[in-house]
């Protein structure tokens, strides 16, 4: 099933993310321009904010770090990050996903 923010391929997670590096706490935030607003601690320096971006992911998605590729935005603020077999859905994601927060923030 195809949304604006994510989409599934058989077992396969395709978030699209805006990131917004150098926050004062890790957050996950809301829609933004049919993109998950993640706000995280790390700079946007020497693609720290994409590792910290990878770890955050994993931990919420209970799965290896190695199953989570950044496939587009590299060097962007908006990217496209692919999760293979996440282990659980994050309760923020249930609650975006099911159109029952869409705009307000989920902490």
């Amino acid at each position: 099933m195809k949304h604006h923010w994510y989409s599934w391929a058989s077992d396969q997670l395709t978030l699209q993310i805006h990131l917004q590096p150098g926050a004062r706490k890790d957050e996950y935030c809301n829609l933004f321009n049919n993109r998950l607003r993640i706000k995280i601690k790390a700079p946007a320096v020497a693609g720290q904010a994409n590792k910290y971006l990878a770890r955050l992911l994993a931990t919420a998605f209970a799965t290896p770090i190695t199953r989570i590729k950044i496939t587009r935005g590299r060097t962007s603020r908006d990217k496209t990050v692919q999760i293979q077999s996440p282990g659980s859905l994050p309760e923020w994601f249930l609650c975006l996903s099911s159109n029952t927060v869409s705009e307000k923030a989920v902490r």
